[in-house]
């Protein structure tokens, strides 16, 4: 961890994150929050867990909805809030 420290900075924060929509109704708006928050920190990257939905895990009591894109592909309330907030073009 020292290593990447140095490499970023110290703008370094390690782990994932993910809001299932199928369980949090304010799913999108706790990513672009902790995205945002992010952004003001200069942690110039983030792991957004997951790109796309899958079938909920055995034993975790989640709906699987935790994707920017649902299982056809298609964008999520929750990808087309991230890509607004972030201005970037579909």
């Amino acid at each position: 961890l020292t290593e990447l420290q140095k490499r970023f900075q110290e703008h370094l924060i390690v782990g994932e994150f993910g809001f299932d929509r199928g369980l949090d109704p304010a799913a999108a708006d706790h990513a672009t929050t902790t995205l945002s928050a992010m952004q003001a920190a200069h942690t110039p990257y983030a792991i957004l867990w997951q790109i796309f939905d899958q079938p909920p895990l055995v034993g975790l009591g989640d709906k699987g909805l935790y994707g920017l894109y649902d299982d056809a592909g298609k964008l999520t309330p929750m990808g087309k809030k991230v890509l607004e907030k972030f201005g970037v073009q579909k």
